[in-house]
């Protein structure tokens, strides 16, 4: 029987490169992730019907990367309008390791509290199919 994962071995990683072409860098600092794979949806329900009636579209993506701002700026060289690569293994790398990956277009907000940290948020959405390195990417579309 599957177990639970330990959120605390999450490594999330982005082509932080210049012109988004090199391989993905974990990054820094990072807190939280998440993920949403959704699909369009369309009430397709007439009038006499007994119940509601869906059709289902297009799949689509998007998440969030929570992190403490790190003094070079990096998590700010993801926003040039480029798709970026990037993987999330949620329980850590190594081989054999359970991970999700695609391409996106990343936009960065950073907070600062009097009483904290300063903290970057980058939000996603995908440019390409979800992948998941057990599932193919067309089985991801199709879930």
């Amino acid at each position: 029987m599957a177990g639970p994962i330990v959120g605390r071995n999450t490594v999330i990683l982005v082509d932080q490169s210049v012109g988004a072409n090199a391989a993905a860098s974990p990054i820094v600092n990072a807190k939280t992730f998440s993920l949403d794979s959704t699909r369009d949806k369309f009430d397709v329900t007439a009038f006499g019907a007994t119940s509601k009636a869906t059709l289902v579209g297009l799949p689509g993506n998007s998440g969030q990367i929570g992190a403490f701002a790190d003094t070079d700026g990096s998590h700010y060289k993801i926003t040039d309008g480029n798709a970026r690569k990037w993987y999330a293994y949620m329980g850590g790398t190594g081989s054999g390791k359970d991970y999700y990956f695609g391409t996106a277009l990343f936009d960065v907000n950073t907070s600062s509290d009097v009483g904290g940290v300063v903290e970057a948020s980058m939000s996603w959405s995908g440019y390409t199919d979800l992948c998941h390195a057990v599932l193919a990417c067309w089985q991801m579309s199709g879930l």
